[in-house]
């Protein structure tokens, strides 16, 4: 249920028989003037937690419990109009503290508590903590909490106790917070920790029902009142104490039928009959104020005897729950007395022990310590301090050493001021001198990673303050230490997006970024940030390192660099081994070449090697066309390029010692690249790339860029070459072909016109002979040309 979100149960109207002799007190005190039924009506919201047997709900939402059926009797003698809001502990004390709810009952009273709330005078029980467990015999002390899993009520008085307890014994205990007393029961019958705080109340209640074993461990006797929101309801405060002190001194009251009927205790129950009701009536005024008088003085008796019982219950309660050892000495006889605790903690019983004296301390104390612990004593009987404090090793009856811590004051002097008795106790502390070695150990370790860490470490609140930083977070920001712990993690960055990664490790995420990081002097830096949340004592912060990765993000950008050259070059060389025309190539290959080196204007030369001569084919961006241009060997960029076989990097042509005659009137470049066209061991070739901005030059990175693609541009160029040629022989072929072909024509031609000839020679003679054989005349022979035609028959 959240705050503001209130559940109202209206007040329940209580059974007659259980309070019928307070009504008659009550009418006759009202008939005699005596009470003013001044509050009559009195609205007021009370706050109910669930902390059974003292208050809860029942399974149908009823409010019940000692402090509901107390507060109900009070409520229908003053007229009060109760509406009871659920709300579990913390929500309560917030509610009340804001004045959401008017009143509540079974709080704990303490002096804290007194500056956020008024309580009323009249202590409704006592009660104290009590630590459970599983086992029986899980926890001989308070010594054993040390690294245990306890559950606790969140804000519970006992909880806060036991942790302020174990923080002065230096025990570290792992909290368990949860809501209510049953929960803490649940987690531990579960097994979930190793131990749980309630109030003895809830204890003996349900600790059987969760099958849980009581510990030695009891602590923190407490008051129980009510309470209001802090300077209001005086008057119901003021009649709350008017009922309990009244209803305590009388043993038939509903205060006690109440304690029998939830805490099962057996009480004498009070119900007046009938007839001395209507007899009650009839009671003068005088005879009521001295019972009034009788009950007030029983009261103080009963105070009086209860707070010398409490007092008693107190201090064994508190013997009981520190688990010390108690020492007596008499130090002018020098008998010591101890108790059995005393002579446990090294191994021993009273018996082996006896008698006991401070030669006993002697013998069994550390060399080491003997000297410091007498000089003590010394300065405490002499009046220099104000009791005896000294940790000492004691001897184990096994043979190893035990830590104690003794303490003492003398409470007995003689006239002349000598100490006559002292008393004491001793308290096992070996397991915290263990822990103060480890914790020392692990500081020294601790503080040299610090220190010798090359990563920057800062440590910050949830809010982002540093209050940790090592050597080289100073070094890494330029900011001294003290400087640094009065920064927050903000104050470091350059931008707000840089600011994502820390309210992770606010919730508990783990993560590793690249950030942008400002130096004292407003330089910034590249620095990879890991950041994690821990947890110290049940305190969050967030761990966070630091490494400058500036040279990483060069090598980073280097690479991709390089990435994308090599790209832009595979892409190029695919280009210019294309097929292309010679012309066209070269100009595609000059072009790529400023494309890849950025350059603002670029040019390429071939070379006649039998004349040691270079030519210019290209002048690309250039101020003029400078094709056609020659050089010899040894002349300009390109002429010692083609002499030497070097590649050549010039930062500024124009101050350049071996700069070309021909382009010394017009100075048209700034830096030059130039770099040799390779084919089988030989200089085809030089490709220049420029730029005619000063502040542009080029690098051994651009020269290695640039020669890799000139030997590719080598290839291409030999390879368009003798595509060339090839097209060339073949348009010589094609052409002999065509004259060939026409001769052969001119010859099939004649030969077809010879053939017609004979063919009409032919059909000329058959017709002669024909003639002849018509006329009678019988040639003299065959004419074979008829025999051919014929297929070889005689006419």
């Amino acid at each position: 249920m959240g705050r503001g979100k209130f559940y109202f149960y209206d007040r329940i109207p209580i059974r007659p028989h259980r309070n019928s002799f307070l009504w008659v007190v009550v009418w006759l005190l009202v008939s005699l003037g005596l009470v003013s039924p001044s509050l009559a009506a009195t609205p007021l919201r009370v706050g109910v937690y669930a902390n059974p047997p003292l208050q809860s709900f029942s399974e149908g939402g009823i409010p019940e419990g000692l402090v509901i059926d107390i507060l109900e009797t009070i409520a229908q003698e003053e007229g009060w109009q109760l509406t009871y809001v659920p709300c579990i502990w913390e929500e309560c004390l917030a509610m009340l503290e804001v004045g959401d709810i008017d009143l509540m009952g079974a709080i704990a009273y303490s002096a804290e508590r007194a500056h956020r709330f008024t309580f009323n005078q009249e202590t409704l029980l006592n009660n104290w903590g009590h630590v459970y467990t599983r086992d029986a015999n899980q926890l001989e002390s308070v010594l054993a909490l040390d690294s245990k899993r306890i559950a606790i009520l969140k804000g519970d008085i006992h909880a806060i106790a036991l942790q302020n307890m174990l923080t002065d014994f230096d025990i570290a205990a792992l909290w368990v917070e949860v809501d209510t007393y049953a929960d803490v029961f649940t987690i531990t019958a579960n097994g979930d920790v190793d131990a749980g705080v309630v109030n003895h109340f809830f204890a003996i209640q349900h600790a059987e029902n969760y099958d849980l074993h009581a510990s030695p461990i009891i602590f923190n006797p407490i008051e129980i009142r009510f309470a209001t929101t802090l300077g209001t309801h005086a008057a119901i405060l003021e009649s709350i104490d008017n009922y309990l002190g009244a209803a305590k001194a009388n043993e038939n009251s509903v205060y006690y039928s109440t304690l029998d009927t939830w805490f099962g205790v057996t009480a004498t129950r009070f119900k007046m009959p009938d007839w001395a009701r209507w007899l009650a009536f009839g009671i003068s005024g005088a005879a009521l104020l001295l019972l009034l008088i009788s009950l007030g003085l029983r009261h103080q008796v009963r105070a009086q005897t209860r707070q010398l019982r409490e007092s008693q219950e107190r201090l064994d309660l508190a013997i009981r729950g520190t688990d010390v050892g108690l020492w007596d000495w008499n130090i002018e006889s020098g008998e010591t007395v101890i108790n059995e605790k005393w002579a446990s903690m090294i191994g021993y019983t009273l018996d082996e022990l006896s008698p006991v004296s401070m030669e006993t301390w002697n013998g069994m104390a550390h060399p080491d310590d003997l000297a410091e612990s007498q000089q003590r004593l010394q300065a405490h009987f002499s009046g220099e301090n104000e009791q005896y404090e000294c940790e000492v090793r004691l001897r184990h009856k096994d043979g190893h050493w035990v830590w104690v811590l003794d303490r003492g004051r003398v409470f007995e002097r003689a006239k002349d001021g000598r100490p006559l008795r002292m008393a004491g106790t001793q308290l096992e502390i070996t397991q915290r001198k263990v822990a103060e070695a480890d914790l020392a150990y692990n500081k020294q370790l601790f503080q040299a990673l610090m220190e010798q860490s090359r990563e920057g470490i800062g440590v910050t609140d949830l809010d982002g303050k540093y209050i940790l930083v090592n050597p080289a977070f100073s070094e890494l920001t330029g900011y001294s230490e003290s400087e640094l712990l009065t920064m927050q993690v903000g104050d470091l960055m350059l931008a707000d997006d840089e600011m994502e990664l820390f309210p992770k490790t606010q919730r508990g995420e783990n993560g590793v970024r690249a950030l942008r990081l400002q130096r004292k002097d407003g330089s910034a830096f590249f620095a990879e940030v890991s950041g994690s949340a821990i947890t110290i004592e049940g305190q969050r912060f967030v761990l966070g390192t630091v490494r400058n990765i500036d040279t990483r993000i060069e090598w980073e950008a280097a690479l991709q660099q390089r990435a994308d050259e090599l790209a832009a070059l595979y892409t190029t060389t695919l280009d210019i081994i294309a097929p292309h025309e010679l012309p066209k190539l070269l100009k595609t290959i000059v072009r790529r070449a400023m494309d890849l080196l950025k350059g603002t204007s670029g040019g390429m030369y071939l070379a006649d090697e039998e004349r040691q001569r270079l030519r210019c084919v290209v002048s690309c961006n250039t101020p003029r066309d400078y094709t056609g241009v020659t050089l010899a060997y040894g002349e300009g960029a390109a002429g010692t390029v083609a002499a030497t076989g070097d590649p050549l990097i010039v930062d500024d042509y124009r101050t350049w010692d071996k700069r070309a005659n021909i382009y010394e009137s017009e100075q048209p470049f700034s830096a030059i690249i130039s770099v040799p066209m390779r084919w089988q061991e030989r200089v085809i070739g030089v490709i220049h790339v420029m730029h005619d901005t000063e502040t542009r030059t080029f690098n051994p990175d651009d020269l290695n860029l640039l020669s890799s693609f000139a030997n590719q541009a080598a290839i291409a160029v030999e390879n368009a070459r003798l595509l060339d040629e090839l097209h060339k022989h073949t348009e010589k072929l094609e052409a002999r072909v065509r004259d060939r072909t026409a001769e052969l024509q001119i010859m099939v031609n004649a030969m077809s016109g010879r053939e017609v000839r004979m063919a009409g020679l032919k059909k000329t003679i058959k017709t002669l002979r024909q003639q002849l054989i018509d006329a009678g005349i019988k040639p003299a022979a065959n004419d074979p040309l008829l025999e051919q035609s014929s297929g070889g028959t005689t006419i």
